[in-house]
């Protein structure tokens, strides 16, 4: 898969990878097979 960044930044994932993205983030994810994703969000406090 890869994901953009509302201003163009691409990264390409694929198994075992890990993504953090800050609060806020706005951009696109491209799927291009089947893919198992986990979210944790995490309040600060």
């Amino acid at each position: 898969m890869e994901v953009s960044r509302a201003y163009g930044e691409m990264r390409e994932l694929g198994p075992g990878d890990l993504l953090v993205l800050p609060r806020g983030w706005t951009g696109e994810w491209r799927i291009h097979e089947t893919t198992r994703k986990l979210y944790m969000i995490q309040s600060a406090g």
